[in-house]
């Protein structure tokens, strides 16, 4: 959200609770609130979600459309999201 505010590119967010986004875009000139059904309409969804949680969001999104599905990303803090195996 950083380089999207010193850029002036919009950013939007969403929460299932909307109170959570409401606050954090609050901290953005460039951000806005996204309903949960305006995701699958995105070129590019970065989430911010526990590795275990990163399927079950996935499949609860309705992608109706064969034709459009966004690049995601999952950018949850500093840790892998996946165990190496070495």
């Amino acid at each position: 959200m950083t380089y999207g505010n010193k850029n002036k590119i919009k950013i939007g967010a969403f929460h299932p609770e909307k109170t959570k986004a409401e606050k954090f875009v609050q901290q953005f000139q460039n951000g806005y609130l996204l309903a949960e059904d305006e995701l699958i309409e995105l070129d590019v969804l970065l989430l911010a979600l526990p590795a275990m949680e990163v399927i079950p969001f996935i499949t609860s999104l309705k992608i109706q459309s064969t034709f459009h599905h966004p690049s995601l990303f999952n950018q949850y803090g500093n840790r892998p999201s996946y165990k190496r195996n070495h």
